[in-house]
């Protein structure tokens, strides 16, 4: 009986990590595109340097995004699977 609470807390913590992270990302990336697009608006000069930033930016989110959803449902399945047991 215990091992299934110590079980749960662990996959509890590893959830609350993996929304740390995703807010995390999400927040910096947001930050970041804003920060391109003013930086854009004031010198648009140098438009392809900042698209090419944006574009590295805005897959290195969606890329980081994609792998913690999938950590993060991966985590809630575990834990279904031990409540269900």
């Amino acid at each position: 009986m215990k091992n299934r609470y110590l079980q749960k807390n662990c996959f509890d913590l590893e959830y609350q990590r993996s929304l740390y992270i995703l807010n995390s990302t999400l927040s910096l990336g947001t930050g970041s595109v804003i920060a391109f697009l003013g930086g854009l608006i004031l010198d648009f000069d140098k438009w392809f340097l900042y698209s090419a930033a944006l574009v590295v930016i805005c897959s290195s989110v969606y890329f980081i995004y994609r792998k913690t959803n999938m950590n993060l449902k991966k985590v809630s399945n575990q834990i279904r699977m031990l409540e269900n047991e």
